[in-house]
């Protein structure tokens, strides 16, 4: 009986372990992260709009696994004081939304970094 029960555990661990060889570390440099994906992610270029409403540059990688799909998002911050201050030589005077102040930054570019991840 114990025989039986050490075989049957082994079987199991050994499928389990099977199934988790399909996950790999994948790690991007210049993006700036390192995360379990099952295989090789495919990586595509995209847009986001951000809260208040400036376009960055985006990487989407995503990696299938059967019918699960995982996705890991990417989003270039960097453009968006530049945005903010094209957006304030546009405003009507006295627009405080696009004026801004010095902890919101012209056009509440600060603000819309500060609140990136509550925000996804």
């Amino acid at each position: 009986m114990r025989t039986a029960s050490f075989a049957l555990a082994l079987a199991l661990t050994m499928s389990g372990l099977a199934t988790a060889q399909d996950w790999t570390e994948y790690q991007n440099i210049p993006d700036g992260f390192k995360v379990a994906f099952p295989g090789q992610p495919k990586m595509t270029d995209s847009t986001w709009t951000t809260e208040y409403g400036y376009k960055a540059p985006a990487h989407v990688y995503s990696a299938d696994r059967g019918k699960e799909r995982y996705t890991l998002t990417v989003v270039d911050y960097n453009a968006i004081e530049a945005q903010g201050i094209e957006r304030r030589k546009n405003c009507p005077p006295g627009a405080e939304p696009c004026i801004g102040s010095d902890i919101s930054g012209p056009g509440y570019w600060k603000h819309d970094i500060r609140g990136a991840m509550i925000y996804a």
